[in-house]
């Protein structure tokens, strides 16, 4: 996946071995939205988990919404890139970690099997 700085427009921006993956849907989140990756320790498999298990706990909140919207978006982000040219990057700045760490895919198919079991309707696009 091409990535490219904001600093030096290059398409030089490489995701960490390690860092944090922050979860938004509909734009909210939980204020602990996040958890922390290792790629090169953990199994593809493990990394899945991790972001099942994060995405089942905003589903459970969610579900005691009385309007809830349909899920409609998601941002699963992480600031824990870097410029191989050595620019700096905004310490704010969070780059999608889709086609990195998870395929789009397996996100959508955690989110309607999530979906199903907390009576949350689904609608991405």
């Amino acid at each position: 996946m091409n990535v490219y700085c904001p600093s030096c427009f290059s398409d030089t921006m490489r995701m960490k071995s390690s860092g944090v993956v922050y979860v938004t849907i509909n734009k909210k989140k939980l204020d602990s939205g996040q958890f922390v990756f290792n790629g090169s320790d953990t199994r593809k498999d493990e990394n899945e988990a991790l972001l099942r298990a994060e995405i089942e706990r905003f589903f459970k909140w969610y579900s005691n919404f009385q309007n809830k919207d349909p899920i409609a978006t998601y941002q699963i982000e992480s600031p824990d890139y870097t410029c191989s040219n050595g620019c700096p990057i905004p310490l704010n700045m969070r780059f999608s970690v889709i086609d990195e760490l998870y395929s789009e895919e397996v996100v959508h198919e955690i989110i309607k099997e999530l979906g199903k079991k907390y009576s949350i309707k689904i609608q991405l696009a």
